[in-house]
């Protein structure tokens, strides 16, 4: 019968193809591991690498075993983590990637006493970032779930797009701004403007950049910011144009108070946002709550509006 710790000696060998590094991750000495994967070539009767003073190689019969061990181990992490998932006495752990901008009610939500009431055993790990910064994140499986903007739908794709609201992407400057006196601002009145970006990974920039190639718009980018609040500290030093979804209220707020200004543009600039998760990782009951609640907030926002 195979040994589940034999098969993670072999599997942590097998990614770092060093013995000095899976020994350090797994707080065994390297002869221990040695030692395991010794015993289990003899009980397979096949060998499974080959060990030389600079590498480890994976013979055609290791490579073939380690289809079948990566398997077994995420099937046991999986089951691990649901059954952790249903019990009461175990820690809820969520890894949630949020943007800065669009997850504002989200994460009050996450410190408020009704969660804490709710999920006591609950620990968050808030990753702020951009769409595609958080699309890799999901891949790797360093994130559970993201909400943020979402990408075009990919059949072919491991990731599940639930989409909650849209969102519309407005130009902020400061009130002493030339452009500021008109109540919407067209992009061609941009093309001699100093204009300040988020950086390559956001939507925003995407969404922009596409209109101002459409209009045939070649814009004047003085500078380009992955954190959101690095751009609007921009906006304010430089009296520079930049570009945010403030279709939230606490946004607008903030910008209020940081004596910032914004102008819807015209025609309007929109994308799609919501839920992205990764369809080969278990979605905790936790985060199916924080979807539950998010699409009620929405629900709730868009009646108001309509009254």
């Amino acid at each position: 019968m195979l040994d589940f710790r034999r098969l993670q000696y072999l599997y942590a060998v097998y990614r770092y193809r060093n013995f000095t590094r899976a020994s350090e991750e797994l707080f065994v000495s390297q002869s221990t591991i040695s030692t395991a994967i010794k015993s289990l070539e003899d009980d397979l009767g096949v060998r499974l690498i080959v060990r030389t003073p600079k590498e480890v190689i994976f013979t055609y019969e290791g490579e073939q075993f380690l289809l079948c061990v990566r398997k077994i181990l995420q099937d046991c992490q999986e089951a691990e983590t649901r059954m952790a998932d249903l019990s009461e006495t175990k820690n809820q752990i969520l890894h949630l990637g949020v943007s800065p901008t669009l997850g504002l009610k989200l994460q009050i939500f996450l410190h408020s006493p009704e969660f804490a009431q709710k999920w006591p055993k609950a620990t968050i790990y808030l990753d702020e970032g951009s769409m595609n910064n958080h699309i890799e994140k999901l891949r790797q499986g360093a994130l559970d779930l993201c909400y943020n903007a979402l990408p075009a739908p990919d059949p072919t794709s491991q990731l599940k797009l639930i989409p909650t609201s849209t969102a519309e992407i407005y130009a902020t400057m400061l009130p002493s701004h030339p452009l500021a006196v008109f109540e919407k601002i067209d992009l061609h009145q941009l093309s001699d403007t100093d204009i300040i970006l988020l950086d390559a990974k956001s939507c925003i920039q995407g969404q922009i950049m596409e209109e101002f190639q459409r209009l045939g718009i070649l814009p004047r980018i003085r500078s380009t910011h992955e954190q959101i609040f690095c751009m609007l500290n921009m906006v304010k030093l430089g009296n520079f144009v930049g570009f945010l979804n403030a279709s939230d209220p606490i946004m607008r707020q903030y910008l209020t108070d940081i004596g910032l200004i914004i102008r819807p543009l015209d025609p309007p600039v929109t994308f799609a946002t919501g839920f992205i998760v990764n369809t080969r990782r278990h979605l905790p009951k936790l985060a199916e709550e924080l979807i539950s609640f998010t699409r009620r907030l929405e629900t709730e926002g868009t009646a108001k509006e309509t009254q």
